[in-house]
This record gives C-alpha cells, sequence and structure tokens, in this order.
C-alpha cells in the first residue's frame, strides 16, 4: 500500500461491510469474524499490496480472505483434533416477536447453515459469496481464479445439493 493510509480507510469505507458479513458467513462467530476481518487488512500492509482501483480492488480483499480463512481452517482441524472447543449459545433477538415462531425461525436458519457448512468447500464458497454477500458471478470467479461457467455451475449444484439435503432433512423430520 506503499504507506498510504488513505487508501486503506477507503477500502475499509468501499467494502468493509461487505467483507464483514462474508468474514462471519465464513466463521460463524463474531469474534473470529473480527480476527479474519482485521487479518485481511494487516495483510494488505505487511505485503505493501498496491491497490488498482482499475483492477478490482473487491475481488482482491476478497481473495485475501478466502486464503486467510482456508490457511486458519487447516490450523483449526489440526488443533480440534487435540482438543475439540465447546460452542457456546448465541442469544438470538426475536424478529416475530412471539417466542414459537422465534424458535421455528432459529431452528430453520441453523439447519439450513448446517446443510451449507456440510458441503464441499468449492460449493459452500460460492454459495456464501452469491448468497450472503451478494457478489456477482464474475466478483466470484476473479476471487476463486476460476472461470465464470465454473461459479455458475457449482452454484447451480449447491442449490440443488441444498434442496435435496434440505427434503431429506424434512422426510426425516416426519418420520419422527
Amino acid at each position: 500500500m506503499e504507506g498510504n493510509g488513505d487508501n486503506l480507510i477507503e477500502l475499509v469505507d468501499r467494502y468493509g461491510t461487505e467483507l464483514y458479513r462474508f468474514c462471519y458467513s465464513l466463521t460463524r462467530h463474531k469474534e473470529d469474524a473480527d480476527d479474519l476481518f482485521q487479518n485481511t487488512f494487516v495483510k494488505l500492509v505487511e505485503q505493501r499490496v498496491a491497490i488498482d482501483p482499475q483492477r478490482n480492488p473487491k475481488a482482491l480483499l476478497f481473495s485475501i480472505t478466502v486464503r486467510i480463512w482456508q490457511s486458519e481452517r487447516r490450523k483449526n482441524a489440526r488443533r480440534m483434533r487435540l482438543a475439540p472447543p465447546v460452542e457456546l449459545r448465541e442469544s438470538a433477538v426475536g424478529e416475530y416477536g412471539n417466542p414459537d415462531q422465534d424458535l421455528m425461525a432459529r431452528e430453520e436458519y441453523a439447519q439450513v447453515q448446517n446443510l451449507v457448512e456440510e458441503m464441499e468447500e468449492h460449493y459452500r464458497l460460492p454459495l456464501t459469496m452469491y448468497y450472503t454477500v451478494e457478489m456477482s458471478v464474475s466478483e466470484i470467479a476473479t476471487v476463486l481464479g476460476i472461470p465464470q461457467g465454473t461459479v455458475k455451475s457449482r452454484l447451480h449444484k449447491a442449490r440443488q445439493i441444498l434442496s435435496e439435503r434440505w427434503e431429506a432433512a424434512e422426510l426425516c423430520d416426519m418420520t419422527m
């Protein structure tokens, strides 16, 4: 970044909200999302990456984020074999104002999250980028370094997998 803090501030102002939402969708925990978000910008500064506004700075930020997240995931997988973490329950604010509806909505959301998390990474990442961060197919292709047609086919397959798994989960619930 050649010592220009203005560029960094401009990037945070312009893409910060989307990038943070993406970080959170990858990590599913506020503290981890905070770390991933911060590490993305630290990596920019450490590597003195020159940001060219004509060369899609958003794609650069998201690709750095994906690489950091993948690296951290590999590290955490090794650590979890030794000592699995205990997950804390996050409090959910009721969107519907009705405890029964709120509970059902949270359960359904958690079920979808689990189904997405069970997907292979090459389906999960484009799906998350497309729906959570609302990135375009071309932006996803740039971030992941794959052709747009591949992104489209992975999105299609991911939706198909999600639909099939959702139906299977619904059928399983009905038989119980």
